[in-house]
């Protein structure tokens, strides 16, 4: 970011400082959008970018005002007892539109990540969503991967609406209610499993639901049926 010193950044970027003034730093999300384009061999498309969170809220704010505009604000649950770092704050969904060599913001969704001290915390993107479950059942919430793919051994105990709900407008919100379901629940994998492998059946269906109703919404602002996921 632009507040930062040039020798901070350079330490980041692992270069020396006389090189930082051949340095450009891209937004998080944009280089997201420019790469998955870059490789699609579309001339114009809509770009969808989804990770468990992007550049925080006050980096955006500071650095990149332009992938603020326009900017809509997630709905999540955040308990009152939750403390909340400015890095937990940030970008979730990305919709852009690519035409030539131009990549331009159509919307842009902040939410957040992991909050409480429950065992399943509540969470505020699709990302954080998995990690929330992986926390719960293997102790980390960097192995979201792990609950990808338990999903398939699971039955649907838990619907969608459980989880998230994405509205014809685009509107995200995401609820805490499984999480209260697993308040009692402090054991981790291998114990629990059934309810563990029923959990990440109703993540990933949570998923599917809202990835769709996205993808319908980068159709309506893109008016293109040619779509770069990433």
């Amino acid at each position: 970011g632009k507040n930062l010193s040039t020798e901070k950044k350079a330490r980041m970027a692992g270069l020396p400082a006389n090189l930082m003034n051949r340095v450009v730093f891209v937004p998080h999300y944009l280089a997201h959008a420019h790469a998955a384009f870059a490789m699609s061999g579309f001339e114009n498309s809509t770009i969808l970018v989804i990770d468990g969170l992007g550049e925080s809220l006050s980096a955006l704010t500071s650095d990149f005002p332009n992938e603020l505009t326009p900017a809509r604000h997630a709905a999540f649950p955040r308990p009152s007892s939750a403390r909340t770092a400015a890095d937990d704050i940030g970008e979730i969904v990305g919709i852009y539109r690519a035409e030539g060599t131009t990549v331009t913001l159509l919307e842009k969704h902040i939410g957040g990540w992991l909050f409480g001290d429950g065992p399943l915390q509540t969470f505020g993107s699709f990302g954080a969503m998995f990690s929330s479950v992986a926390k719960l059942a293997f102790g980390d919430d960097q192995e979201a991967g792990k609950v990808m793919g338990l999903a398939p051994y699971g039955q649907p105990e838990y619907g969608p609406t459980d989880f998230l709900e994405v509205g014809q407008d685009g509107q995200i919100t995401f609820f805490d209610g499984i999480c209260d379901r697993f308040r009692d629940c402090r054991e981790g994998w291998p114990a629990n499993r059934v309810a563990f492998e029923n959990l990440a059946f109703g993540v990933q269906s949570a998923l599917d639901v809202g990835l769709s109703r996205l993808v319908e919404r980068c159709q309506s602002l893109g008016r293109t049926n040619d779509l770069c996921y990433t």
